[in-house]
């Protein structure tokens, strides 16, 4: 896009009027109701896929008309996103920082018992090919928390969220596998 092509499209929110900004923002906020994003951020992002576009600039009702079909776009996208973390991840209770140790972890297990450690053991034989994964089970299996484990191992905040990540594909496959309760 040439900077010419770039000006024009800058040009064309510009000459937007009140009334067509003031719907435009009206719609990013109903659209952003349920979202981690602001209204200003949906909105912003539907400025910068109209100014990277290469549809041709007609007027102002066609430029109105692709910032709204953008912006649901745009929302439809996070949301698919939110959903699929979610799914993966599951459902977050508290806000994660990286200062603190993760309230889920801190909490000491009832119903710790000898089958937890057999089942410790039958994870750490299966886990062989993958030294990384070992070791945060055996670290786990001794309650270990997740700051002396990433400093033990030298691990930064992404090298311990992959090792754990790993671990869990591992188990649910051996779990389809049938070869871990």
């Amino acid at each position: 896009m040439t900077p010419d092509q770039t000006g024009m499209r800058a040009a064309a929110l510009l000459a937007l009027n009140p009334a067509q900004k003031k719907r435009l923002a009206g719609y990013a906020w109903i659209l952003a109701s349920d979202l981690e994003e602001t209204h200003d951020d949906v909105l912003q992002m539907a400025h910068l896929r109209w100014l990277t576009s290469s549809m041709p600039v007609v007027g102002p009702a066609e430029t109105t008309n692709f910032l709204a079909s953008a912006m649901q776009s745009i929302v439809f996208n996070l949301r698919r996103r939110k959903k699929l973390i979610r799914k993966v991840q599951g459902d977050r209770v508290v806000h994660m920082s990286l200062e603190e140790e993760d309230p889920i972890t801190l909490v000491p297990d009832d119903a710790a018992s000898q089958e937890d450690a057999v089942y410790a053991q039958q994870l750490f034989d299966l886990s062989a090919t993958d030294e990384e994964v070992q070791a945060l089970i055996i670290y786990r299996a001794e309650g270990a928390q997740r700051s002396a484990i990433m400093k033990e191992m030298g691990w930064d905040e992404q090298k311990y969220e992959a090792v754990c990540k790993r671990k869990l594909r591992m188990v649910a496959q051996w779990k389809i596998e049938g070869k871990v309760p």
